[in-house]
C-alpha cells in the first residue's frame, strides 16, 4: 500500500558530511532549523500583444540552518575550518580556526522530520541535500539569551543532476552513533 503522505513536525535531527567516496557524518547536535528552499525565475517574451514565451532560469538552491551547539568539529565541517585538540585530561582544548580566505567546503546535509499525522503509515521525511555549501555560522551572546547559530545555505545540482531528495519512510531511520544512513542514489 503506498502511504499517504506526510505531515512533518519538529525537525528532529540534522547531519553534516563532506562530499566524497565514503562520506563520514557529523551530528549537528541540538538542530533548530533547516530551510531548503528552491527558486527558479522566470522570463517572458511579449510579442504581438501577447506573452509568447516562457523562459525559466536554472533552479538555484538557498536557505538556512540553525543549531545550538558549539560543538567545533562540527563548525568545522559545516566552514571549512581547521579543527584540532590540545591539551591532556581535564584541560582538553577544542580549537576551530578559520582562514581569512576559505570557501565554505561542498556538503552533504540530511535532516529528519517525523509524521505526526494519524492518517498515514509513514514514518516521516528524510531531506537529503547531496550538493551543499554553507556559511560560516554566526551568533551573538547576550544575557539570558540561548545561543543559537545559524548559517546560510547555498546548495546545486550534484554529478548526477539531484539537487534535493525528500523521502518519506515507512519506519523511522536507525540512528548508528548520533547519525542515519543516507541513500544518495534512488533505491532499486
Amino acid at each position: 500500500m503506498a502511504m499517504q503522505g506526510t505531515t512533518g513536525y519538529n525537525l528532529n535531527h540534522l547531519q553534516v558530511a563532506p562530499k566524497g567516496v565514503s562520506p563520514v557524518y557529523k551530528d549537528i547536535n541540538y538542530a533548530t532549523t533547516f530551510e531548503a528552499t528552491i527558486d527558479q525565475s522566470q522570463d517572458k517574451l511579449a510579442a504581438d500583444g501577447k506573452k509568447a514565451v516562457t523562459a525559466w532560469s536554472a533552479a538555484d538552491g538557498g536557505g538556512s540552518i540553525g543549531f545550538a551547539s558549539a560543538d567545533m568539529a562540527v563548525l568545522a565541517a559545516l566552514s571549512g575550518g581547521t579543527f584540532s585538540t590540545s591539551g591532556t585530561a581535564g584541560a582538553v582544548i577544542n580549537r576551530m580556526e578559520v582562514k581569512g580566505n576559505v570557501t565554505p567546503p561542498a556538503s552533504i546535509l540530511v535532516g529528519w522530520i517525523p509524521n505526526v499525522d494519524g492518517n498515514s503509515d509513514s514514518a516521516g521525511l528524510r531531506v537529503t541535500l547531496p550538493n551543499a555549501q554553507v556559511s560560516m555560522p554566526s551568533t551573538s551572546y547576550a544575557q539570558e539569551t540561548w545561543t543559537e547559530f545559524t548559517a546560510d545555505l547555498s546548495y546545486v545540482a550534484d554529478e548526477n543532476n539531484v539537487m534535493i531528495i525528500w523521502e518519506e519512510l515507512a519506519t523511522a531511520p536507525t540512528f548508528t552513533g548520533g547519525v542515519i544512513p543516507t541513500n544518495l542514489t534512488a533505491p532499486v
